[in-house]
């Protein structure tokens, strides 16, 4: 079992609602990929670190699972609307076994 792990901060003057759609269209993935399990996907509490906003956690069986999230169209295409609207300097990503 893999899980992956991704956290960011929006640039600052990206409005709130912008984060509220982005952690929206990731939640969709929900039964999409075969082999993935547990997607969570919120808002940082900021409890620790109140500069991330987006906090993204899946398992996955096996790495195949994962390549097939990670380059799934829908995935690209959630990258491509999002990704420069990310303070590029806070994005966080790793992948650990379970």
């Amino acid at each position: 079992m893999i899980r992956h792990i991704f956290m960011a901060s929006m640039k600052p003057n990206v409005e709130a609602h912008v984060v509220d759609e982005a952690i929206a269209e990731l939640q969709t993935f929900e039964g999409k990929i075969s082999g993935m399990s547990g997607l969570v996907v919120q808002r940082n509490l900021g409890w620790f670190n109140k500069k991330i906003d987006i906090v993204l956690t899946a398992d996955f069986v096996d790495k195949a699972a994962w390549d097939a999230f990670i380059n799934h169209p829908q995935h690209a295409a959630i990258v491509e609307k999002y990704m420069p609207l990310y303070d590029a300097s806070s994005i966080a990503t790793a992948q650990v076994a379970l």
